[in-house]
């Protein structure tokens, strides 16, 4: 392998990122670019020559969780490992930091070569998702009562340690970014702005926020398959879509993280979009 250097980018480096030859057009990347070197974001680049040849970074969610991303290298440079080299440190320098318990990556199932740095560098796979959107969810409801909103804090901590923290289970925690269910993800300030329901005999829970990333969207989080056999949850997802929009004035996709496109029901309005693998190791 050529030699190499690795540093820390700031804003100043913006032209040196623009000057690599990523193949990729339109590149959100450079769009954001002053965003992803500060605040919760770090990036990093690999050098050769005085050249930025790969550059990759984490962003840290609820405190305590990293998530790699934004793997980019020259297509002049490439087969010569120098991703996994640069996201490697990237993961060490990650779990160097004391607030820091878990570290991973989220990918589209198709990027085998994302899915193949994760995997050298350390990381499992954690978990599959598939997204599911739709601008309207109106015609799966068929006349059944809309679920009771679920107010009281205990109650809503009790859905979620049974749900996921008890079954240790992965949580969408927000819209393209799943982690391994802890009560850093359920704070005080999150489940007060959260929107919980609950059927009618206390078996079903879902709880629905509001995201944006490329638009707004409500995501919604049911954490179990039988979406076509619970009475009443496309009425409570139809009612709290209306109500979001009409409190952002704005139009929302609904958001779906699902494990099989199967558990939807028949001629369903959502658009299938990508499934992304989860990869990721606890700090020892």
């Amino acid at each position: 392998m050529m030699d190499y250097s690795i540093r820390t980018l700031t804003f100043e480096d913006i032209d040196l990122y623009r000057s690599m030859d990523t193949g990729i057009e339109d590149d959100y990347v450079a769009r954001i670019f002053e965003r992803l070197t500060g605040g919760r974001s770090e990036m990093y680049g690999l050098f050769t020559d005085d050249r930025l040849i790969s550059t990759a970074g984490y962003t840290v969610f609820a405190g305590r969780y990293a998530m790699l991303g934004r793997l980019r290298s020259d297509r002049r440079y490439r087969g010569r490992s120098f991703a996994t080299t640069l996201m490697s440190h990237v993961k060490e320098e990650a779990l160097a930091q004391p607030h820091i318990h878990w570290v991973g990556g989220n990918t589209e199932e198709q990027n085998t070569p994302a899915r193949k740095v994760l995997a050298n560098i350390g990381l499992n796979q954690q978990a599959t998702l598939q997204i599911a959107a739709a601008d309207d969810v109106s015609e799966l409801a068929n006349g059944h009562t809309p679920w009771q909103e679920i107010t009281e804090g205990d109650r809503k901590r009790s859905w979620l340690r049974e749900t996921f923290l008890e079954a240790g289970g992965v949580f969408p925690y927000e819209c393209y970014y799943p982690f391994p269910a802890t009560d850093a993800l359920f704070s005080h300030e999150n489940l007060n702005t959260w929107r919980f329901y609950e059927n009618a005999t206390g078996t079903r829970y879902m709880l629905t926020k509001i995201d944006t990333k490329d638009r707004s969207y409500l995501h919604v989080v049911y954490p179990w398959n039988d979406y076509d056999d619970q009475p009443g949850l496309w009425e409570t997802i139809a009612s709290a879509h209306v109500q979001s929009e009409q409190q952002l004035q704005e139009p929302l996709q609904v958001w779906l993280d699902i494990q099989e496109a199967d558990a939807l029901p028949d001629d369903h309005p959502f658009e299938l979009r990508s499934r992304w693998t989860l990869y990721g190791q606890r700090k020892a």
